[in-house]
């Protein structure tokens, strides 16, 4: 009996409801965090605070680069639809500006977003915000040229062709606890990073010695990079699949989709009612399996913490806490879409108020760490009396049950027009 033919993996919905929310909800994190930075800095704050913004940003694109491009769960997909180079070039590209746009529009943010005097020097905010964005834009293409490129050259090391002088290096008690073939990806991030760093290094010298030349390192390194990449248009095909193929290889094979993380697992709800527990279990799942929520709320407690230690307004303080709370809550409406709930789950397993009482303490999941990092600020600050933490219990509570409310009626009106 012959076997059965092998199928490639699914391609990946990249924009799907899901993604697109959690996309959304990250830049908007983004460009809050950027705005709450701006507040009323002086225009010499500025100029030093979007030169950080373009460090920070060239090396989150030092490291997200490997991680995003390679390997791309659609490979399989695009092989079999015979895509040529400029398509698969463009749809790495796409890929890619995602990642560029959440950290380019929070530099016109940083520039132009001004409490104090917004209407002052428009020009020279005109002109940071063009220079800056000329440097995390020539940076993100330098580290996408590098990493979508680097397939066969990491294949040469992994195959012992290359990387002699490394493997002496090595066997002398030095070097990376990586496999060969990763050896040359490191090397990028530092490569990638390191050219961020001349790049503003060398326009700040420029502003201090010719201001009105502080633009040319910036716009010169985009040029670069963008004749890099370009060079590559007509043969990025082999760049592609050579690059994809490697990494499927050294990283265990098979595209990785946005169910390899680990889910919550039922031991974890000890706190919840039994009767109530498999029902917040499987909405816990479903949400873990599609949103990294723990990452994104914790983001929000560092930059709470932040606030306070930069004794921020108590306007943009308490603004970021119900920020994490709203994001923390109702994220549970992620469950209302027909994916995400089955109408005949709906119907059979459980009553509207027991799933309402299902998704409440669903959303109650997030309620310890949140007490607990008020608690610590508590602890060691006076910025935030003990008092508080019950205020933020019940307007997390209240946010909860709200929450899982509207999930809930938002479910059952569906399911009832389905059956109706």
């Amino acid at each position: 009996m012959d076997a059965a033919p092998h199928l490639p993996p699914p391609t990946r919905q990249a924009s799907s409801a899901t993604s697109r929310i959690a996309y959304a909800l990250l830049l908007g994190i983004m460009i809050y965090v950027a705005a709450l930075l701006a507040g009323d800095v002086a225009i010499d704050g500025r100029r030093v605070g979007l030169r950080m913004w373009a460090l920070f940003s060239a090396g989150v694109f030092a490291v997200a680069a490997p991680n995003v491009l390679a390997p791309d769960p659609n490979a399989p997909v695009m092989q079999l639809l015979n895509r040529t180079p400029l398509q698969l070039l463009s749809q790495q590209l796409k890929r890619w500006g995602a990642v560029l746009t959440l950290f380019v529009l929070p530099v016109w943010v940083l520039a132009f977003f001004d409490t104090a005097t917004p209407m002052a020097h428009l020009g020279a905010k005109l002109s940071l915000a063009f220079q800056a964005t000329g440097v995390v834009l020539a940076t993100g293409l330098y580290s996408f040229d590098v990493y979508a490129t680097i397939g066969a050259v990491s294949q040469e090391w992994h195959e012992g062709k290359r990387g002699d002088w490394y493997q002496s290096v090595k066997q002398s008690g030095y070097g990376f606890d990586v496999p060969m073939g990763l050896v040359p990806a490191l090397f990028a991030t530092v490569r990638c990073f390191g050219a961020g760093i001349i790049v503003v290094l060398v326009g700040a010298t420029l502003f201090g010695a010719a201001p009105a030349l502080a633009w040319l390192p910036g716009v010169l390194f985009l040029i670069w990079s963008t004749v890099r990449i370009l060079r590559h248009r007509l043969a990025f095909d082999r760049h592609y699949y050579h690059t994809n193929a490697f990494y499927d290889e050294v990283l265990g094979g098979g595209s990785v989709g946005p169910s390899t993380r680990e889910p919550v697992e039922i031991s974890s709800l000890y706190w919840i009612p039994h009767r109530f527990r498999p029902a917040a279990w499987m909405s816990l799942r479903q949400l873990d399996r599609r949103l990294p929520l723990g990452r994104l709320v914790a983001l929000g407690h560092v930059v709470f913490w932040i606030l306070l230690a930069q004794e921020a307004a108590t306007a943009a303080i308490t603004s970021t806490l119900l920020l994490i709370v709203g994001l923390q809550n109702g994220v549970i409406g992620l469950l209302a879409g027909e994916r995400m709930s089955a109408p005949t789950l709906q119907l059979t397993l459980h009553s509207p108020m027991h799933w309402w009482g299902a998704r409440t303490l669903a959303n109650l999941r997030w309620m310890a760490p949140l007490l607990a990092s008020l608690a610590v600020v508590a602890t060691v600050s006076n910025a935030m009396p003990w008092s508080s933490l019950g205020v933020w219990a019940v307007i997390n509570l209240i946010a909860a049950v709200v929450a899982a409310g509207l999930t809930t009626l938002a479910v059952e009106g569906r399911t009832r027009r389905q059956f109706r």
